[in-house]
């Protein structure tokens, strides 16, 4: 028995890419007509869009209009099937290839985020999709239920066959005397209504085998929840509530919700099955904006377990060291609301307040983080929220990050659709690092797998040949010997009589020696033909991996480039807005120095102007004493 972890894997290819963000467009509800006085949004495809605030908007809503750019801008128009091609199916890529994402939709209460993830049964989102693209993929190489089997740290064991046919048995029986089914009801969805476009087969190792686990855990008033519970009856009488569980962190410092239910899916309508067990636990409330709002986030966690066949390709090597365990994790965040328009109180108050707080804690871990990595060094609180702190690795640069921002164009959301572009936008400039696990050194011959199948329909081809020719070998000795007469009747005396046999018995020896070389010849054929075409196989296999790499290698310098020179040029956008912020500052202080020194140029005129008025009141007062006085002395000198 073998244990393997959810470990970074060491030596594979390493690259930095930034968060992907996506912007998804809500279509306007069908009472209202979209025009101009009705939307304040505007797509300019397909990376674009315009917000365009009323002049009604109050004073923390510029008047200006507001561009932002993202990956990909999704219109009102876009289907299901536009979305999980574009954000969805490459993280799919990656899981099959070892590697593991993060994928949440963010945004205001009512603006389509659950649709997005979900869907209709009859339309459906990028869950069921995922898991489509999954199984279409691994549907030949898949393990065997309960060869892996989750240790409840984070990590799987390889078991036998015979091992896992008892646990099989083992875990019927558990579930048959404790767990208490849920009865089915009308409202129940049918999963044999669902509908499925498209097949979407992606290449697989073919020499590993692999398996499919899922979690469903709700984050509630900051406390998790496993929806996928085991519901245990107290006293037969009624059913215990859940029981919140703790996030941990294991050997190799991957965090993880411990104690969790982590069930083995074989196909997409049974990991559908899952889901809808656990939605019907999940919190769910009417708002006065939402007639169905998420009172939680919720964490569907999708694990892919692949480890290398054995010598014959026909199940799990026991013998190996480590196997290799990726994750989607797929989060459908709860909206963000305000007071003021839901109206809550009550517990519905408590919930949002729960809610709104950590969509803060988030937004303040990706701003710091942001900060960090333009050369900050502040403590990022991933421990504040248990939403930041299952997902730290994630954050930290340990897989790949995706977000699709869901907004409502509607002018009352104007405000609160700002808020959640202008922070979708500014993560994208965060890094993070992307690692593909080697595979595991195996001692067995490349294309086992396919070899032993060819092997074996050539051998069943062959048998298949002789028995419709008749060979001895297909048939009885009896048979072979139908035309030989019978040796007990036989009147040796006469030399006809012998002749005759002898004649038989030498037809008989020469059609058996015949067919011998016959097989011979033929089976020697096949096999020199057989490893002829498996060697021009082999070198032209080798021949379009290394193109595969190649092209691989230069479409991520590409898109390596290109996310840098965006990143550039946001960074260069973001320095433009803060010199013109500078500009206008600076405007403002010189118009109002202007003012300033206007007022005093004023004042000193006015100053002049009294003090010249001063001088000549003085100089007209100082005439005349004087010739007072020289009156007086005059009048004194004629007296």
């Amino acid at each position: 028995m073998k244990r393997a972890r959810v470990n970074k894997q060491k030596g594979g290819p390493v690259l930095k890419e930034t968060v992907q963000v996506f912007c998804r467009v809500r279509p306007h509800p069908s009472s209202q007509a979209s025009t101009n006085e009705t939307a304040c949004l505007r797509i300019a495809p397909p990376c674009h869009i315009h917000l365009l605030p009323p002049s009604s908007a109050n004073r923390n809503v510029p008047t200006r209009e507001l561009q932002y750019t993202f990956k990909h801008v999704f219109s009102e128009i876009a289907s299901q099937k536009d979305v999980f091609e574009e954000v969805a199916l490459p993280l799919i890529k990656g899981l099959l290839a070892g590697k593991s994402s993060l994928l949440f939709t963010y945004g205001v209460t009512g603006s389509g985020k659950t649709y997005t993830m979900t869907g209709t049964l009859q339309d459906g989102g990028i869950m069921p999709r995922c898991f489509d693209a999954i199984f279409d993929s691994i549907s030949e190489c898949q393990a065997k239920r309960n060869i892996f089997k989750p240790d409840k740290l984070n990590g799987f064991e390889i078991l036998s066959e015979g091992d896992a046919d008892f646990e099989g048995e083992l875990q019927a029986r558990i579930a048959t005397a404790k767990m208490h089914k849920l009865e089915k009801k009308n409202s129940d969805p049918d999963l044999a209504q669902r509908v499925r476009d498209q097949s979407y087969a992606l290449p697989v190792e073919p020499d590993f085998c692999y398996a499919v686990f899922i979690t469903y855990i709700e984050i509630y008033n900051n406390s998790v929840y496993d929806l996928l519970e085991d519901i245990y009856e107290d006293n037969n009488t009624r059913i215990r509530p859940l029981n919140s569980k703790i996030v941990r962190e294991d050997s190799n410092h991957n965090m993880f919700v411990h104690g969790v239910n982590e069930i083995e899916v074989t196909s997409t309508d049974e990991a559908f099955e899952a889901y809808f067990y656990g939605q019907k636990r999940r919190r769910i409330a009417q708002t006065a904006l939402n007639a169905e709002s998420s009172r939680s986030h919720s964490v569907f966690n999708i694990r892919l377990v692949q480890a290398p066949a054995n010598e014959r390709g026909n199940g799990v090597d026991l013998l190996k060291k480590y196997i290799i365990v990726s994750q989607l994790s797929l989060v459908d965040l709860a909206g963000s609301e305000r007071t003021n328009r839901t109206k809550n109180t009550g517990m519905r108050l408590k919930e949002a307040g729960n809610i709104n707080n950590s969509l803060l804690t988030l937004r303040l871990c990706l701003e710091l983080l942001r900060e960090n990595q333009n050369g900050g060094n502040k403590m990022i609180p991933y421990r504040d929220s248990r939403l930041t702190h299952l997902f730290r690795n994630f954050f930290d640069g340990d897989g790949q990050v995706s977000m699709i921002i869901c907004v409502n164009p509607l002018v009352e959301e104007c405000e609160e659709t700002m808020q959640v572009l202008k922070f979708a936008e500014s993560s994208q400039e965060i890094v993070t690092t992307v690692q593909t696990p080697l595979r595991p050194a195996n001692v067995a011959t490349p294309g086992r797998k396919r070899t032993h199948e060819a092997y074996d329909h050539a051998a069943r081809d062959f048998l298949e040949d002789k028995r419709a020719r008749g060979d001895f070998r297909s048939q009885s000795l009896p048979d072979l010997l139908e035309n030989v007469p019978d040796v007990r009747i036989l009147d040796f005396a006469n030399k006809e009589n012998f002749t005759e046999f002898k004649s038989k018995l030498e037809n008989v020896k020469s059609q058996m020696e015949s067919v011998r070389k016959w097989d011979f010849t033929s089976l020697r054929h096949k096999i020199v033909k057989f490893e002829r075409d498996t060697y021009v196989a082999v070198n032209q296999s080798k021949t379009l991996e290394q193109q595969c790499q190649l092209e691989r290698d230069r479409v991520s310098t590409l898109e390596n480039r290109i996310q840098l020179s965006e990143r550039e040029q946001m960074k260069l956008k973001r320095k433009l807005e803060e010199a013109e912020n500078s500009v206008k500052k600076l405007k403002g202080d010189l118009a109002a120095k202007d003012v300033l020194i206007k007022r005093k140029n004023l004042e000193q005129e006015k100053a002049k102007e009294e003090f010249s008025n001063k001088m000549v009141q003085a100089q007209d007062k100082l005439n005349r004493e004087v010739e007072r006085k020289l009156k007086s002395q005059r009048a004194a000198w004629e007296v």
